[in-house]
């Protein structure tokens, strides 16, 4: 998720276990591309935005940003 930051541009927040913890500052405001890929558990978070984005992979190269292998819900809320 993205959080508002105070002084910083934004912030990513992703889910590990069941806390959610900020996993990078300064997020421009540009075009963002998220791709979440789950397994039997926790998931894999990657992003990707345009070329020399601060933080993330050039699309359409994903760059890992988060592993969470502790999460075990069955539920799963989908968002875009």
């Amino acid at each position: 998720m993205i959080h508002a930051a105070d002084t910083d541009n934004g912030e990513v927040w992703t889910h590990f276990g069941n806390q959610v913890l900020s996993t990078l500052k300064g997020l421009q405001n540009i075009q963002i591309y998220y791709v979440v890929i789950l397994r039997e558990k926790g998931a894999v978070y990657y992003m990707a935005s345009r070329e020399n984005g601060y933080g993330t992979g050039s699309y359409p190269n994903m760059r890992p940003i988060a592993i969470d292998p502790w999460n075990e819900n069955n539920d799963l809320y989908a968002g875009i």
